[in-house]
């Protein structure tokens, strides 16, 4: 099993285990409420690792959506012509036609995103 198909299947548990929590009063179960919530946080934090191993292990460029949350943030950049530049900057500002950078970046077209450029949360493994 892949790790993604293993996180869909850690969420769909979560989701399962949410639905029938909020049902138990109707089900008539009784449940130990700190039981509960501790599973609950138990799973959360099996797929947030999941998420993280599967980040550093199989990246992915971020979405543009996922580039507008990390303003202010670190992201790896990788020139898909020249990979001599690339590396990690930090996203100032994200606009409708340009990505902006406070390092040496400074302004990245958007509608080029993916073609001549992408940013990763990790800095991605050799050959991407």
């Amino acid at each position: 099993m892949d790790i993604e198909k293993l996180i869909a299947k850690k969420e769909q548990h979560l989701a399962w285990w949410e639905a029938l929590v909020s049902q138990r009063h109707e089900l008539d179960i009784d449940f130990d409420e700190a039981k509960i919530e501790q599973g609950r946080e138990e799973q959360k934090i099996i797929i947030a690792a999941l998420r993280e191993y599967s980040y550093h292990h199989n990246p992915r460029p971020l979405t543009l959506d996922e580039l507008r949350e990390r303003v202010g943030e670190p992201v790896w950049v990788v020139w898909n012509e020249d990979h001599d530049y690339d590396g990690w900057d930090v996203l100032h500002s994200i606009g409708s036609t340009y990505a902006v950078f406070y390092g040496w970046r400074t302004w990245m077209v958007l509608k080029e995103y993916g073609k001549a450029w992408a940013a990763y949360s990790h800095k991605p493994k050799e050959g991407v």
